[in-house]
């Protein structure tokens, strides 16, 4: 970034004679037909003049504000009513969805769900009564319950039947096993006078028999695995019933019918519908796009027809009240500030001045190829060309920002200022009344490469030395 600082120097003073600065002497500039010599020192005088301190830089017009606008919902574009370029007013409809009705429909039932909840909460409240008798008759469902769990716990090698029924089934498969073994040795062996299929015509009816009986007998010896398990989980289940309903019990007696946990659900079930109501609705009135501010459109990522997730579909601009976005060397950091005001021209905009005033300035430095910049934003008190065209956005534009001036100041060449020591303040040398250098400290104001504004510290007409002083 090419840098330019300029500054301003009026200088009116009593006298003509002497008027300057010095010579080049140990090493500090000194204009020759300016110095005064005293003794060994040059010196220069305090006088009164003018100080304008600017500095400069080069920018682009960016808008002061953008709305990049979206659908909430995905869906169908059914409406697009704008295309780049055109100008919109605050509150214009742009783009509508397709799928209305169905998310207006959401909206109903997250309505009913808000009506249910609330009731609900209502209910809870108002039946304290109701609330505790229901818990004594929870209680004691639970207490059977669990009376129930236990009797009809399995446990490893308890028996399912009676003895009787378990040895009647034995007995009877016994018996199928006694008819099935003559037919069995038959069906071996190879020389039966009976053929094969007429022993398995006797078998099959004396296997299905025999199998019955078999399965009717294990049944009644003994519960699987599986079974015992569940036993015993649904003991545990019951168990735990019965000590939440316990609990229970004892919270709406101590709270007189109201469950304390039931209410904070009961609320938290009210708000979360009235969530989801404010969702559904946004959802509803996201499916229309509305113009937030007046503006023009720069950018349109749809069509009619489209589907669309929710994202940037239209760009909006305030091209009003555009502002300019500055870049101003880091060497001027100091004279940089958010209040300052601006002469802006365009290169294509010849013969128009616009002014502006220093809104914001960036924190941090931004690097480029050419070094380090301070960014910020000028707002322009106008917006038009004289022929009455908005600015375009990206316009290049050269900066002057005014950082300070003073009139009819206290003013000293800046190189008999020398920078604060040890937490002091700036100061100066002056000859005292024995022609010696004499410290001075001072106040300074605004401060450019040649003059310095004195705030405090010095009188009009106070010599001061230029040249180096030894042993300062």
């Amino acid at each position: 970034m090419k840098r330019k600082t300029v500054i301003i120097i009026l200088i009116t003073a009593v006298a003509v004679l002497g008027l300057g600065f010095g010579v080049w002497q140990s090493g500090k500039a000194v204009p020759s037909n300016a110095a005064q010599t005293a003794g060994d020192y040059q010196t220069a005088t305090v006088r009164r003049g003018n100080i304008t301190v600017t500095v400069s830089g080069t920018g682009n017009v960016v808008p002061s504000k953008t709305a990049n606008l979206g659908f909430a919902v995905s869906g169908e574009i059914a409406e697009l009513n704008v295309q780049v370029g055109d100008t919109v007013k605050a509150g214009q409809t742009l783009a509508r969805l397709k799928n209305t009705a169905a998310l207006a429909l959401e909206v109903q039932s997250q309505q009913v769900a808000v009506q249910s909840a609330e009731k609900n909460l209502l209910e809870l409240t108002a039946n304290a009564n109701a609330n505790l008798a229901q818990a004594v008759i929870d209680l004691a469902s639970a207490e059977a319950a669990y009376e129930d769990a236990k009797i009809h716990l399995r446990t490893k090698g308890q028996g399912r039947c009676e003895q009787a029924v378990t040895e009647t089934y034995y007995y009877e498969w016994l018996d199928w096993q006694v008819q099935i073994i003559p037919w069995q040795k038959e069906l071996e062996d190879g020389n039966s006078k009976y053929g094969k299929d007429y022993i398995l015509e006797q078998l099959k009816p004396l296997w299905s028999k025999s199998d019955q009986a078999y399965i009717n007998y294990t049944y009644c010896q003994t519960f699987t695995d599986a079974e015992i398990e569940a036993s015993q989980a649904a003991l545990q289940v019951a168990k735990a019933n019965l000590q939440q309903k316990t609990r229970d019990y004892e919270s709406l007696k101590a709270n007189n019918g109201i469950d304390s946990t039931a209410l904070e659900i009961a609320q938290a079930s009210l708000k979360n519908a009235q969530l989801q109501l404010l969702q559904a609705q946004n959802n509803l009135d996201g499916a229309a796009i509305t113009a937030p501010m007046d503006g023009s459109v720069t950018a349109v990522n749809g069509d009619i027809g489209e589907i669309v997730n929710p994202g940037t579909l239209i760009t909006l601009i305030d091209l009003e009240s555009p502002q300019v976005q500055v870049n101003i060397d880091e060497t001027d950091l100091a004279n940089f500030a958010v209040g300052c005001l601006a002469q802006i021209t365009f290169e294509s905009i010849p013969g128009q001045t616009f002014s502006g005033v220093v809104t914001q300035v960036s924190p941090t430095l931004i690097e480029s190829n050419s070094g380090s910049s301070l960014q910020g934003y000028v707002s322009l008190n106008q917006s038009k060309t004289l022929s009455g065209k908005n600015l375009p956005i990206g316009l290049t534009a050269s900066v002057e920002v005014t950082y300070g001036e003073a009139q009819n100041a206290l003013v000293v060449a800046a190189q008999a200022v020398y920078p604060p020591k040890d937490g002091g303040k700036p100061y100066v040398y002056i000859l005292n009344t024995q022609v010696q250098p004499e410290k001075r400290e001072i106040e300074l104001g605004l401060k450019t490469v040649a003059l310095a504004e004195i705030k405090s510290g010095l009188s009009e007409g106070e010599k001061v030395i230029i040249s180096e002083v030894e042993n300062q």
